[in-house]
């Protein structure tokens, strides 16, 4: 891949990015399960392993939550 800015991505990073995508979506997913609220969601930093490398994941667990909420 290659970035509107910074270094050109390879195979490896791609899939440590999927894997981290997977791994937030599974631990939001196991809340939305809970019936826990948005905001037991982001209070647990379901992306705070993460948040140091790629940024803030506030927008991201939202998202999820939202995606999954309207499924049920």
């Amino acid at each position: 891949m290659i970035p509107g800015s910074g270094r050109v991505a390879n195979e490896a990073d791609v899939v440590e990015y999927r894997d981290m995508l997977k791994i937030i979506h599974d631990r939001v997913r196991d809340a939305v399960h809970k019936n826990q609220t948005l905001e037991q969601v982001m209070a647990a930093k379901p992306s705070r392993d993460y948040d140091v490398e790629y940024g803030d994941g506030t927008a991201l667990v939202a998202s999820i939550y939202r995606s999954l909420n309207a499924k049920k």
